[in-house]
């Protein structure tokens, strides 16, 4: 029986006896991978040649790493740029700076309002003093107008007096015969008549002191009435400035309260974002320092080099090719092609492995351990056991017949056998 899978061709045949079932297929190695660059770039080292033998680990081959260490170096002075941050916010001035501002600012409006204070209570005492010698003139002024209106009256009267006299004496002209009696009364009349003129020039003389000292005390009242209007209006200046000294300082006081509160209240939330950051950045530098190494390429296990697809100098595209692997194993299933040519093709051939594809009703009879005995067309008589490993669990439709790919190991080697040479495995189902 002839089936086709993919690009290789089995033929499987089943005994009279119905106790083993073969196929024909070809070996493949223990474990095979295609391996290339995460990220494409200029080839610039290729260390090894096809068919060498290379170890787990060992350099294959290097790509020009220029931009990505400069892209790590940038990501690193990022990291360094976070973590500033984070430090300049921790243990930075903004809080303890902004309670020094809001104390100051309370000393400052303290200052201010005991200053203003002791200015208002200087001017209370600057009026009352003014009032106090206002009052006093003022006393002054009117003892001094009393001491005028008496005068006046007096000088009044004694004129009035004098005046009276004198007609009386016109009024009353004496008898001849009498002169000689009234001579001594005429005297008297005389004497009398003379001291109340005297009386009244001293009162009217005094008039113009008293009058001197009126208008002296008027003009020193109403110097006393400036001194308290201008002390009054010191007062209320002085009061206002003081208002407006304390309301531009308490505006301070609420500018300095609200930084301290904002830098108070954003400082968790903003360590708490640069911690992100800096978490995102170290991020960021793992990423960055694992494409530098990504430029490195190295063996991923220990095999023969069995492809090598460029040269020095050749710009190598990324490598998203996926091998398709045999059931049970990391060799791949022979035939199936990949998308894209492999930079380098590593085979671990210290122990071989051949992948077969049967029918359903073939493979219902395979289990894993059975035995097998494997053949090789090119080279007659030599006879390798061997060993189920695993039977594909989904079937592999192909011409409309459901296939099943099995998986047999080799349990010796021999230096003749290699990977892709063809050979027949006889399972023994019973």
């Amino acid at each position: 029986m002839v089936v086709a899978a993919g690009n290789t061709t089995f033929v499987m045949t089943l005994d009279a006896a119905a106790s083993s079932v073969s196929a024909v297929g070809a070996l493949s190695a223990n474990r095979e991978g295609s391996l290339g660059f995460l990220k494409g770039g200029k080839l610039v080292r290729v260390n090894v040649k096809v068919g060498e033998e290379v170890s787990a680990g060992q350099v294959l081959a290097v790509l020009d790493s220029y931009d990505l260490r400069r892209a790590l170096g940038e990501q690193r002075a990022d990291l360094a740029g976070a973590r500033a941050d984070w430090a300049q916010t921790k243990f930075g001035t903004t809080v303890p700076g902004a309670r020094r501002t809001l104390a100051q600012a309370r000393r400052i409006l303290a200052a201010t309002q005991s200053q203003g204070g002791a200015l208002l209570t200087a001017d209370n005492v600057a009026i009352r003093n003014t009032l106090r010698e206002f009052t006093v003139d003022e006393e002054e002024l009117w003892k001094a107008r009393d001491r005028l209106s008496h005068v006046i009256g007096a000088c009044e009267l004694a004129r009035q007096q004098a005046q009276k006299q004198a007609e009386q004496q016109g009024a009353d002209p004496k008898p001849p015969d009498q002169d000689d009696q009234d001579d001594q009364a005429d005297q008297d009349e005389q004497d009398e008549q003379g001291g109340q003129g005297s009386q009244a020039n001293q009162a009217c003389g005094l008039i113009p002191t008293y009058q001197t000292q009126v208008s002296q005390a008027r003009q020193k009242v109403s110097v006393d009435r400036s001194a308290v209007n201008n002390a009054l209006a010191k007062h209320y200046a002085d009061r206002a400035a003081n208002q407006t000294a304390n309301e531009n300082v308490r505006q301070s006081v609420v500018s300095a309260f609200n930084t301290l509160d904002a830098a108070t209240a954003d400082r968790p939330w903003l360590l708490r974002q640069l911690k992100a950051t800096i978490r995102a950045t170290r991020q960021a530098v793992r990423s960055a320092r694992h494409d530098v190494r990504d430029a490195t390429l190295r063996a991923p296990f220990s095999g023969t080099v069995s492809a090598v697809n460029g040269t020095v100098g050749e710009i190598l595209s990324p490598s998203n090719d996926t091998t398709v692997l045999a059931p049970g194993t990391d060799a791949p299933i022979p035939g199936v092609e990949l998308t894209t040519t492999p930079f380098i093709v590593l085979s671990d051939t210290e122990t071989l492995r051949l992948v077969l594809s049967y029918q359903e009703s073939d493979a219902v009879k395979i289990a894993p351990g059975q035995t097998a005995d494997v053949t090789f067309p090119a080279f007659p008589g030599l006879v390798v056991p061997g060993t189920v490993l695993a039977v594909g669990p989904n079937a592999n439709a192909s011409a409309d017949v459901s296939n099943y790919y099995v998986t047999v190991v080799l349990q010796r080697s021999d230096p003749r056998l290699r990977p892709g040479i063809t050979a027949e495995a006889t399972i023994k189902t019973s």
